[in-house]
């Protein structure tokens, strides 16, 4: 697999620290409204919102040192964003993870039922739940 070049690699890893704070925050409170999180998510890396949204659209770079700033306040080596970690996920659970959150962003509708789906998924089945999906099955 080719390493991508640095700017690339940081914004990637930068997008899937983003993603992965979204996903935190939809299953600590998923009957919250959810927009905003950019903002949240600028405030904890301490920059901008419009700059945040900058460097998501790779429009702004990341440099060294906010690079550092960044692995800090997120709780990763030093490092981090200048390492490929896309590896980690089976390629269809990365493909999953791109269209869903195409459709989370342009649909409002779409974003509500997700919630949902997500929302019942989370919760513990009962045993008759399990069977009945059994029996489907």
């Amino acid at each position: 697999m080719e390493i991508p070049e640095l700017s690339v690699l940081r914004r990637i890893n930068l997008l899937q620290l983003f993603s992965d704070y979204v996903v935190k925050r939809m299953a600590d409170a998923p009957s919250e409204q959810i927009s905003g999180l950019d903002r949240e998510f600028a405030a904890l890396i301490q920059v901008h919102n419009t700059y945040f949204s900058g460097m998501k659209s790779g429009a702004r770079t990341i440099g060294d040192k906010l690079a550092r700033q960044v692995e800090v306040l997120c709780k990763k080596s030093s490092g981090w964003l200048d390492e490929p970690h896309e590896a980690d996920k089976p390629a269809d659970l990365r493909k999953f993870l791109q269209l869903a959150e195409k459709v989370f962003l342009a649909a409002p509708d779409a974003r509500r039922e997700l919630t949902r789906v997500m929302r019942d998924a989370l919760k513990p089945q009962t045993s008759t739940t399990s069977k009945n999906m059994l029996k489907k099955i």
